[in-house]
């Protein structure tokens, strides 16, 4: 996986990365003249050739300020190529998700897929650059630095050496420990995010069942987990930390050692053991980068695995095809469909045919499968035994996108965007102003789109919230209308609907159901009670079959789950 990210996201950009090698290597080269010139400089005041030092500083100057230009273009270029890796990455990761199946979606907490997408994918694009750029910079420096502390003291340059080994060895030490604290910290996280998102996508749930406590509770719970995550996380840090500035600072007590010796004796000037501890703190420093690298690398390797887990998922083939098209749908058969959600059966050897046009109510108890014979057909999930077919024909075979595009599926919370009123109707389908007014009308939209101050051009916020639940419904009828399709899935599409709307709702889809196969999922006797045929579900089976009167003269179920519908009438 790590070669295949190089390859894909960063060889593309192989000529910004030179660039940004080239102003490093002159930005490296500059920074590394300016700490002899400035022991220099300390010599001749100290020898008192005062004179001699205007040129020296003036130079210093020079090239300071061509270093600090060189490290603005530099940053620049840095953050602009791994916002641009990252958003490459984002985009790839977003599209594998969006065409995973329903089965492995199910796997993952929407906070947990936005983690990976926002979080994962930028260090990732953070710590390969920094990488590649660094190491390029470390070994400028450390020729450079090398250079010129043996040019200024081979001894100090020689203790320097001893010691190196040292100052490296000890993130090798924490490494494992590190990883392993960072993985917990990335899987809470995922965990936060899956609960904020749950709390943000319910605020009306919530305010209206009055469980700000109870969510502000758990909020609290959620940080104090966070805290005692992030203390070990912490403390593991605070040990490579006390562990590299102990080794640190006997160094520098025991190369001060060295140094006094070296001057007490003139083998050494005071300006050049300034500059000497300017290359040394350098290569200090590389050897620290170094030991960040190890670090951020491993830290890395975690996210690039959980990108990794996804991409190495199994995607479903949405592309049209010619082949294998379903055409106009005349009759549907469940033939021993049997499926489970993790090993829990809801389907069980179930059997079920329609056959032509007409409006089929399919009822039952919660959780008996009902809504899971709509995801069936849409081929959302795969039945684990038994087979479905379409006009004779096994529904496995099908192309999938088309398939898909000759079913309307209406669900009890309509799919709205937070785009104009033809967006939503449309779904960027082409159709004239003359054909969309009319498709309108007849769902009893025309007045209410007409009321709006930009009409058609009207943003509907965030899952429609400007909208009645009446009038999502009728947006889901009208975008159904304009596919134009011969098989509709209606999931509990009047529950939340009053008298009135439900009626309009309920006669529309009669009217469509002379030439259609309109199947209705629902608990409310008023919707499904003019239905050509009505299906009871028990216990992951077709139980009782027939009219809503026959049904009510000879099912004690049906009449149980209808019972209070049936006396008011």
């Amino acid at each position: 996986m790590d070669r295949e990210i190089l390859k894909k996201y960063f060889a593309p950009k192989k000529f910004t990365l030179i660039g940004l090698s080239i102003l490093i290597l002159f930005g490296t080269a500059i920074g590394s003249i300016t700490p002899y010139i400035f022991g220099k400089v300390i010599d001749l005041i100290i020898s008192g050739r005062i004179s001699s030092i205007l040129i020296l500083m003036l130079l210093m100057l020079l090239l300071e300020i061509i270093g600090a230009i060189l490290s603005s273009i530099e940053n620049y270029f840095g953050s602009k190529v791994t916002l641009e890796i990252s958003n490459l990455i984002k985009i790839d990761l977003f599209s594998k998700i969006i065409c995973m199946g329903m089965e492995n979606l199910d796997q993952y907490t929407k906070g947990e897929l936005i983690n990976r997408i926002e979080n994962d994918t930028s260090a990732i694009a953070k710590s390969y650059l920094d990488f590649i750029t660094g190491i390029f910079q470390i070994v400028i420096s450390v020729i450079v630095s090398f250079y010129f502390a043996i040019l200024l003291s081979k001894e100090l340059t020689v203790v320097f050496i001893l010691f190196f080994p040292i100052l490296y060895g000890g993130t090798m030490i924490f490494k494992k420990k590190y990883k392993q604290s960072l993985e917990r910290m990335k899987k809470f996280t995922d965990k936060l995010w899956g609960f904020t998102n749950e709390v943000f996508g319910n605020f009306e749930g919530l305010k209206s069942n009055v469980l700000e406590s109870f969510f502000q509770k758990k909020m609290g719970v959620m940080f104090t987990e966070s805290e005692r995550v992030s203390k070990k996380f912490f403390v593991i840090q605070g040990e490579m930390n006390f562990f590299q500035n102990a080794i640190n600072a006997m160094f520098d007590c025991f190369m001060l050692g060295v140094a006094g010796i070296l001057i007490s004796t003139r083998k050494l000037s005071i300006g050049n053991y300034v500059s000497f501890n300017q290359y040394i703190g350098t290569l200090t420093q590389a050897t620290a980068q170094v030991m960040s690298f190890v670090v951020g690398l491993t830290a890395c390797r975690v996210s690039v695995q959980r990108v990794e887990d996804i991409f190495n998922e199994p995607i479903e083939d949405v592309s049209l095809s010619d082949k294998n098209k379903v055409g106009t749908i005349e009759n549907i058969k469940f033939e021993s469909v049997t499926f489970g959600y993790q090993d829990a059966l809801v389907l069980k050897g179930l059997n079920l045919t329609l056959n032509g046009a007409g409006m089929y109510a399919v009822v039952g108890k919660n959780g008996c499968g009902k809504s899971t014979l709509l995801k069936l057909l849409l081929r959302l999930y795969r039945q684990s035994a038994g087979n479905i077919f379409i006009n004779g024909n096994n529904i496995k075979n099908f192309n999938l996108a088309n398939l898909r595009q000759q079913i309307s599926y209406i669900p009890k919370n309509s799919f709205l965007l937070n785009e104009t009123v033809r967006f939503n109707i449309t779904l960027g389908r082409k159709i004239d102003d003359k054909s969309l007014a009319e498709i309108c009308r007849k769902v009893d939209l025309v007045d209410f789109i007409e009321s709006l101050p930009h009409k058609y051009e009207e943003i509907i916020g965030e899952n429609g919230c400007i909208l009645s639940s009446g009038t999502k419904q009728k947006f889901a009828i009208a975008r159904a209308m304009l596919q134009n399709t011969t098989l509709w899935l209606c999931d509990e599409i009047t529950s939340d609907l009053d008298g009135d709307v439900e009626k309009k709702i309920v006669e529309i889809l009669q009217k469509l159901a002379k030439d259609k196969i309109i199947i209705i999922i629902s608990h409310k006797l008023s919707t499904i009670d003019k239905s050509n045929m009505i299906f009871l579900m028990h216990d992951g089976c077709i139980e009782e079959a027939g009219t809503n009167k026959e049904m009510i003269g000879r099912s004690c179920l049906y009449r149980q789950m209808f019972e209070e519908s049936l006396n008011i009438s």
